[in-house]
């Protein structure tokens, strides 16, 4: 299977002859302000949305100890040029995963906390080659499936509660009981509707 290969790919430690750069869209000159150092303007956006997610809305978190300013300035220029061209690159085909993984892996090898980067890229590739290989015409019935498929998961989860909910029950009764009761016994026992007030007749009219 062409995943089970990329994802093998993914996981060695070869490296890509293109870089981040090769694919890099141009960037316009102008520079802005971020975490106390300037940045391509392109890289404010994206790099101010993972803070928030991921750093409680700084960087400084995310740095190996020991790292000077201007290596961590460095490291949020590299890491904004990653997070630019995964928002604006349209992906054609399995390798820009690649290039981006070995970026990442740069970064994170340079000293910035981001290992949870490949598992996320692992995931996007596995959302590219499923929408590669779906059928056209066929989205209502993928989110249709998936919706069935979360629907039945639900339903398992109430249903096992349900079961753990009866198994406690049946037990309060048998010790209520005692152990010498037969099945039979128990099954007339749930079965029965007879209150002190009930007559013979109840239920024949």
């Amino acid at each position: 299977m062409r995943f089970r290969k990329f994802t093998s790919s993914f996981d060695t430690e070869d490296r890509l002859s293109i870089t981040i750069d090769d694919i890099a869209r141009p960037l316009s000159s102008i520079q802005s302000s971020f975490e106390g150092g300037k940045v391509p303007s392109e890289f404010v956006a994206p790099l101010t949305k993972f803070a928030e997610r991921y750093g409680g809305g700084s960087f400084s978190s995310l740095f190996a100890e020991g790292k000077s300013a201007r290596q961590k300035q460095k490291l949020v220029e590299e890491f904004g040029s990653v997070l630019y061209s995964m928002e604006t690159e349209e992906v054609k085909n399995e390798e820009t995963f690649l290039i981006w993984r070995d970026a990442c892996r740069d970064i994170i090898d340079w000293g910035l906390k981001v290992d949870f980067m490949l598992d996320h890229l692992k995931q996007a590739a596995r959302d590219f080659f499923g929408y590669m290989l779906r059928p056209s015409g066929s989205e209502s019935s993928c989110r249709e499936i998936i919706q069935m498929e979360e629907a039945i998961s639900q339903l398992r989860k109430k249903l096992l509660h349900l079961e753990q909910k009866l198994g406690e029950a049946r037990e309060d009764l048998h010790l209520r009981l005692g152990d010498d009761i037969s099945s039979d016994s128990m099954s007339c026992i749930l079965g029965s509707s007879w209150v002190p007030q009930s007559r013979a007749s109840r239920g024949l009219y």
